[in-house]
């Protein structure tokens, strides 16, 4: 069986003891998604609004003693889930947040979903 990186991403997720992801899936995921659906540990739950997949991810957090974990789209998804990852870091509640990127090795990308990730979650992580 050819292993690929969505396919070493649920394995460590399985490892760790993630039970959930609470998300949205889309065309920077489908493959981690096709991967969760596969396995016999973690159940993916789909929402409307990656706000609340970041709310369940923080209370399951705190009420389970497992890590809430987010499977969210870039760009548009992360900065959704921003204010329930800001709760979970002021409150010291472990979260995981897991988001695709987009293409770089296009010149000029414009491609929808392009923002800097990185910059923007740098005040709300550790």
């Amino acid at each position: 069986m050819k292993k690929t990186a969505a396919w070493l991403a649920v394995h460590a997720l399985e490892q760790l003891g993630v039970k959930y992801t609470f998300g949205i899936p889309g065309v920077q995921n489908t493959e981690f998604y096709d991967e969760l659906n596969k396995s016999e540990k973690i159940t993916p739950v789909l929402v409307t609004h990656e706000g609340s997949a970041s709310f369940i991810a923080d209370a399951v957090s705190r009420v389970s003693g497992t890590v809430g974990t987010l499977a969210i789209v870039p760009a548009a998804g992360l900065t959704h889930a921003a204010s329930g990852i800001a709760e979970a870091l002021l409150a010291g509640v472990p979260m995981l947040v897991i988001t695709g990127g987009i293409r770089t090795d296009l010149g000029k990308r414009y491609q929808l979903h392009e923002i800097d990730q990185h910059a923007f979650m740098k005040p709300l992580t550790k």
